[in-house]
């Protein structure tokens, strides 16, 4: 099977950082929002890639926004070339994040 470009063979890892703007509750104006990450892929075969990864939700100005952090885990299923489904969970590891949350997607490249 062919991979997506981007993705390897064996074990992977790869650190990402995100950031937006969000508005403030407590006053007028905005805040910054960072999504930082740091995963681990494995492929299982040539069609299943299995990961994990640590995320952490922090934000620089936004008064009592506490900072959110979750393992994440799942599985990408390389159907086609171009087609993938993910199917993902992750748990809270503090207070001020969710409990639990999952989900699935599909993903077409064109």
């Amino acid at each position: 099977m062919h991979r997506p470009a981007g993705i390897g063979s064996g074990r992977d890892s790869q650190n990402t950082c995100w950031s937006h703007c969000k508005k403030r509750l407590d006053a007028p104006g905005y805040y910054t929002e960072y999504l930082q990450t740091f995963n681990f892929e494995y492929d299982v075969g040539p069609r299943v890639m299995l990961f994990n990864e640590f995320v952490i939700f922090a934000q620089a100005g936004g008064v009592g926004v506490p900072q959110q952090a979750y393992s994440h885990g799942g599985l990408h299923w390389f159907l086609l070339p171009n087609l993938q489904l993910d199917i993902h969970a992750a748990v809270g590891l503090n207070e001020a994040a969710a409990d639990f949350f999952g989900g699935s997607g599909l993903s077409w490249r064109w």
